[in-house]
């Protein structure tokens, strides 16, 4: 159910309807990370998409506690994604 909250929440993304994908992205983010950890790609890449989403809703604390988070958990994993700490780390940038 939560992979495809996810997908929803990418296309509703993609069409501009930023708040039906907020509350996709964090409906899967909270299934997902309880069963995979916080450190999984899949849920790491759902904190970025909703950070990127309270952004264009102008949610910029909520935004920065994401991307903090998102950082904080990349930099903490083991085999840390390269490509999404990057990427969240541009984001911070923004």
């Amino acid at each position: 159910m939560a992979e495809i909250e996810t997908w929803l929440g990418k296309i509703y993304l993609e069409q501009g309807e930023d708040d039906r994908a907020r509350e996709l992205f964090t409906d899967a983010i909270s299934i997902q990370g309880p069963e995979l950890g916080t450190n999984h790609p899949t849920v790491l890449q759902g904190l970025g998409y909703l950070s990127r989403i309270y952004v264009k809703l102008k949610l910029f604390k909520e935004s920065e506690k994401c991307l903090t988070g998102l950082i904080a958990d990349l930099e903490r994993s083991a085999e840390p994604s390269y490509a999404t700490l990057a990427e969240a780390h541009l984001d911070m940038c923004d």
